[in-house]
């Protein structure tokens, strides 16, 4: 719709300085008397164009204030009535930010709608979630800060002006640990009475539940010592592979090490004799006094070997059944066995060829040279020449033999 142009006013050199319409909008003109400068109709609604033509800004009757970019289409802020002041972000429709009378400023996120954060003029300073409404952290005027759960009420932590944290469980009230500016946390347990103590470095001490007394000590590496009930005399200790070196009461000798595998060594009253080693297969191996020497060995199913002096040459061998074999010198050739009856076989010096048996009465049966031809027997005693049955002599011989060879 044309404006209708009831009045124009003209300057000293002829050009147009003002017009007003039938409406009562005055427009008035730079000094080429064509380019718009401002505008103002009967209600007070004003606006104010550049030299170039385009809306610099408008003013309303309301007394609401509106700024546009260099296009003069897009605008750039707003101030209302009540001095508060809105930014645009770059679309000129969408709000970036809202300063009120008061200095309270509110910046938005993309949509123009969600509240981003909030800087009070007193200085808090509050950081919303993704609905714009949640407050996820605050920070008062002083630097301390406290940040939120999910819910925007319950405290997960608070950070004071020197970088000193306190974590919280889930009721947001009860402390579960605390770390310090440098870096040292202390943990609690839900009465919070203090559980563990992780210093900057990654070293960190455990107490019992009085939380005063040390119960552990794990080192960055994985290291960890463990402390008896009044926390200075060690228990044991894990390294970081996890060998496990076990003490006696005063906390200095060694009782015994334990292997990943399973084996183990064991020590006697001083802490540096071996007494004693179980393997990985559950062989235990016992030692004479030395520490050095051992003198029996026996495997997980109760089959034991005993050895001489040295700890070298085979004593005798005892199996889970109570069977024995019993060697010559040398720990390899068996000079008699034993069953689990009490019932004895001898062997001539090749360790093969039998001499004798006896059973657990005490009645002997002697052969000749070739271990098969019996001899003689002695019975109650009594000294026999004629055949007797020996196949129960053979049959256990042929077993504990046989036994030995697996």
């Amino acid at each position: 719709m044309i404006a209708v142009i009831m009045k124009e006013v003209l300057r000293t050199d002829g050009t147009l300085e003002k017009t007003i319409d039938a409406a009562g909008k005055e427009t008035i003109y730079y000094e080429d008397g064509k380019t718009v400068k401002y505008t103002i109709d009967k209600k007070g609604n004003e606006e104010i164009f550049r030299p170039d033509g385009t809306l610099e800004m408008t003013l309303n009757a309301k007394g609401e204030l509106v700024l546009y970019k260099e296009d003069g289409k897009t605008k750039q802020n707003k101030l209302d009535n009540q001095g508060n002041m809105a930014i645009y972000q770059d679309d000129g429709e969408k709000v970036h930010s809202i300063t009120d009378k008061d200095g309270n400023y509110a910046e938005f996120k993309e949509d123009g709608k969600r509240i981003d954060h909030i800087l009070y003029k007193d200085g808090d300073y509050v950081k919303f979630g993704q609905d714009g409404k949640t407050p996820c952290f605050a920070r008062d005027k002083n630097g301390f800060e406290k940040y939120f759960q999910k819910d925007g009420e319950t405290l997960a932590y608070t950070k004071d002006p020197d970088n000193n944290e306190t974590h919280y469980k889930k009721d947001g009230k009860t402390v579960a640990y605390t770390r310090d500016k440098d870096g040292n946390e202390t943990h609690f347990d839900d009465r919070e009475i203090k559980t563990s103590v992780k210093d900057k470095d990654g070293n960190t001490t455990y107490f019992f539940s009085d939380g005063e007394t040390r119960c552990s000590y794990k080192d960055k590496d994985g290291n960890h010592t463990f402390y008896q009930n009044d926390g200075e005399t060690v228990l044991y200790f894990k390294d970081k592979n996890g060998r496990k070196t076990h003490y006696q009461s005063d906390g200095v000798k060694k009782s015994f090490i334990e292997e990943t595998d399973g084996s183990a060594i064991y020590f006697t009253a001083n802490g540096q004799t071996i007494a004693r080693t179980v393997d990985a297969n559950k062989t235990e191996t016992l030692y004479r006094t030395d520490g050095r020497t051992r003198w029996c060995s026996k495997d997980k199913d109760g089959n034991a070997t005993y050895y001489d002096s040295t700890g070298k040459n085979i004593w005798y061998t005892k199996d889970a059944n109570g069977n024995e074999i019993h060697y010559n010198i040398d720990g390899k050739t068996p000079r008699y066995m034993k069953d689990s009856n009490g019932n004895f076989t001898y062997f001539r010096d090749d360790g093969k060829t039998l001499s004798y048996t006896k059973d657990a009465d005490g009645n002997e049966v002697h052969y000749k040279k070739d271990g098969k031809t019996v001899e003689y027997e002695l019975i109650d005693g009594k000294k026999h020449t004629h055949k007797i049955n020996n196949f129960k002599n053979k049959l256990m011989t042929s077993r504990l033999l046989s036994k030995r060879a697996r």
